[in-house]
């Protein structure tokens, strides 16, 4: 098909697919299908907060919380935060996991969509001087000179014994993620899955995540 009668044929289009004031390139674009996962990450991006858990997996604090950002350009970052009460409301330090994420098929959030994590990238960050002084008495991902508010990037020390809660990074987990409705949204029963042929096919229904 020549440019001309491609454009032709998108411009004749255009008002079909209800897209009047788009380019014809953006209207190729969706035609070809390369919107697919844009679509499907607008669908969940923003920001997501689970409730608070009354217990940790680090023993010296006392609850913890999940947040997950989703950008519309095929990014994320998950928050885990750590508590020294048992409510969630005084928060001690954060450990930050960025990466990638890789939406497949054509399914819609609310029918759950097919989903790889590539994290790519730990950063510890201490919220007071009492974080501080335990996490660096810990050796935490051994290190010593953790400092209040201030990004320690660990992925180098990600595989140490006392990295506890951490997962070797780089890494990539096999998942799913679902919106229950336009406010909430869960993921797979066993997310943390690196091999793409135990990939959760039902969902985690106690962990639930809310916009905010």
């Amino acid at each position: 098909m020549t440019k001309a009668i491609f454009l032709f044929t998108i411009t004749s289009l255009m008002f079909v697919l209800g897209c009047g004031n788009k380019t014809a390139q953006q209207v190729a674009d969706q035609i070809r299908g390369k919107s697919n996962q844009t679509r499907n990450e607008l669908g969940i991006s923003g920001d997501w907060q689970s409730e608070c858990s009354k217990t940790s997996i680090i023993p010296n604090f006392k609850s913890q919380s999940e947040r997950y950002h989703f950008g519309d350009d095929g990014t994320f970052q998950k928050k885990f935060y750590f508590y020294s009460d048992e409510n969630c409301q005084n928060p001690s330090f954060v450990r930050q996991e960025d990466g990638t994420l890789t939406l497949h098929g054509s399914a819609t959030p609310k029918e759950g969509i097919v989903t790889d994590f590539s994290f790519t990238k730990v950063s510890i960050i201490p919220d007071n001087k009492g974080a501080v002084t335990i996490l660096n008495s810990l050796d935490y991902c051994g290190v010593n000179s953790y400092a209040i508010g201030v990004a320690t990037d660990v992925t180098a020390q990600s595989s140490n014994t006392l990295c506890k809660g951490v997962k070797h990074t780089p890494r990539t987990t096999y998942d799913i993620i679902k919106l229950t409705d336009d406010s909430h949204l869960v993921m797979g029963e066993d997310g943390s899955q690196e091999d793409a042929k135990a990939r959760p096919q039902n969902v985690d229904t106690t962990l639930v995540f809310s916009r905010f």
